[in-house]
């Protein structure tokens, strides 16, 4: 507004008011799988949420999918079809990138977004986002926990507690237990009965406490 404009009470501006605003410009708000997934499948596609609605045809002149396969020190790069999303939630600024062939598995996979992607309005994506995430390897045990007694057994499992087996891969819960095969639990040792006598507790100046990790 110029200075000595006139408002409604017939007062005037005493100098000139100015105000500028700029639209956001296009970033990465979400993605499926997320950072540091590693058990992406090979046929898998994956959906970014932009936080404005993107042409596909913009986004697929800036991204690019690379494929690091072990052992194999050269960067692949995979062509990818882009498309918007057809169904989940904002799937007006969502797009799917799904690979053209099939990835390799146990391999570092990364979505690469380039500067300069162009969204609704002039202004440009400034900085490039990364998604690093790996296709699944050989299964694998990776640890087994379960609730433990801490006595003169040094920690060994509670009886009539669970055991949680993980793994490195996901596995359905039918598949699991078609290959799972308890073996022969040795008989409990045999217990001697006697009368057992309290005696009056000693004072101490230190004390051992054992504490269950799954506490």
């Amino acid at each position: 507004a110029m200075a000595g404009t006139a408002w409604l009470d017939h007062e005037t501006l005493p100098s000139e008011y100015a105000f500028t605003f700029t639209t956001p410009r296009p970033s990465v708000v979400y993605t499926a799988p997320a950072e540091g997934t590693a058990t992406l499948r090979p046929d898998s596609a994956i959906r970014v949420e932009m936080n404005q609605p993107i042409d596909p045809a913009e986004f697929d002149k800036v991204a690019r999918l690379l494929v690091r396969a072990e052992g194999n020190a050269k960067v692949q790069t995979v062509p990818v079809t882009v498309a918007r999303a057809t169904d989940g939630v904002h799937r007006e600024r969502t797009l799917v990138v799904t690979p053209k062939q099939r990835l390799p598995l146990d391999a570092g996979i990364e979505l690469d977004i380039g500067k300069g992607l162009k969204g609704e309005g002039p202004l440009k994506m400034e900085e490039a986002a990364h998604l690093h995430v790996r296709t699944y390897g050989p299964l694998r045990l990776a640890r087994v926990t379960c609730p433990r007694v801490f006595d003169a057994t040094l920690g060994k499992c509670q009886a009539h507690r669970d055991i949680t087996v993980a793994l490195s891969n996901e596995v359905m819960p039918d598949e699991f237990r078609a290959h799972l095969a308890l073996g022969k639990l040795p008989k409990a040792p045999a217990v001697k009965h006697a009368t057992l006598q309290s005696q009056r507790p000693k004072p101490l100046l230190a004390f051992t406490l054992g504490a269950d990790p799954d506490f």
